[in-house]
């Protein structure tokens, strides 16, 4: 900001007076009950501001943070309300159709801003050094201060709110990337915002940034599909080469059981035929021991007609002896 114009009114005001105060064209910031007009801002200044909150605004809607960035007066003490260039808060106090934005102003009583930004130029000790420490004191998370006199980024982390103090300040220059935990730990390069980018190109960025990436999602999930597809073929291949071979294995477990089938049928032929031959021996046999009986009963009817005839002819032969004196 430019070297802002000191009023001094007959009295210090509240801050209800101080917001009715001044014209409508003109901005104040109230410092210990004093209003302090602040001349208008560079065209590179507004640049800045108008590019960081298209930015912060595209950031928030991307990750869907419950946050706005916006301008809006921010009460640091009872008497004293500060104009950061860029205040990020939640929405509900952001908005100005709610009560908690009507009059422009976020109240002390209200932890809502997140994060605040400054950009300095000739009032830079007033960054530096009373804003720092009220920002601190109010315990805003984050306190950024683009120096377009030093051409850095200055960002203030971690509150002490009892000392007015930041324990963490970390200077960004050209050809760093600075990291805002309030966004989410969103990465903005230091060329872009201190060279002067508009709106416009941050958000044609923005746009090819998301094109990239989602033409970059796309060819991944095309990749991702490819792979599973041939995961699939292959798996497909398997189990067609597993099923071949349970066929084959089939074929040659119905080719064992037919020849073994076979071999059975003829065992059981042989088998037949062996008690067939067994039958015509048992057969021949008992025709060999018939013929046998036989020729025994035949030989022992010649032996008893033998016999027989002996005996007939012993008793015709005594029937012609003489009888005896």
């Amino acid at each position: 900001m430019s070297a802002p114009v000191v009023l001094a009114p007959p009295r210090r005001l509240t801050l209800e007076e101080f917001l009715a105060y001044g014209e409508p064209d003109r901005r104040y910031e109230l410092v210990r009950g004093i209003p302090v007009e602040m001349p208008a801002p560079s065209k590179r200044h507004q640049a800045i501001v108008t590019a960081l909150l298209t930015r912060f605004n595209w950031v928030i809607a991307e990750r869907d943070l419950p946050y706005t960035a916006t301008v809006l007066g921010v009460q640091t003490e009872t008497d004293t309300v500060r104009i950061p260039d860029i205040v990020v808060c939640h929405k509900a106090v952001g908005d100005p159709r709610t009560p908690e934005a009507a009059d422009g102003v976020v109240r002390l009583a209200l932890a809502a801003a997140v994060l605040v930004v400054e950009v300095t130029s000739t009032n830079w000790r007033d960054d530096y050094e009373a804003k720092r420490t009220e920002y601190g004191r109010r315990g805003i998370g984050e306190y950024v201060i683009v120096d377009t006199r030093q051409d850095r980024v200055v960002v203030c982390r971690r509150p002490v709110v009892g000392e007015g103090r930041y324990a963490e300040v970390l200077t960004y220059g050209s050809g760093e990337v600075m990291s805002l935990e309030a966004l989410g730990g969103v990465a903005i390069a230091v060329d872009g915002v201190l060279g002067g980018e508009t709106a416009d190109e941050v958000a044609r960025a923005e746009v090819e940034r998301l094109a990239a990436e989602r033409s970059a999602r796309l060819d991944a999930e095309a990749r991702a599909a490819a792979e599973h597809q041939a995961k699939l073929d292959a798996e497909t291949r398997a189990a067609a080469e597993r099923q071949a071979k349970l066929d084959a294995e089939a074929r040659i477990q119905a080719a064992e059981a037919r020849a073994e089938t076979e071999r059975q049928a003829k065992l059981d032929a042989e088998a037949r035929a062996e008690a067939e031959r067994q039958a015509r021996a048992v057969e021949r046999q008992a025709r060999l021991d018939a013929e046998a009986r036989a020729e025994t009963e035949r030989q022992a009817r010649a032996q008893l007609e033998a016999e027989l005839a002996r005996l007939r002819a012993q008793r015709l032969g005594s029937s012609d002896l003489p009888p005896e004196s």
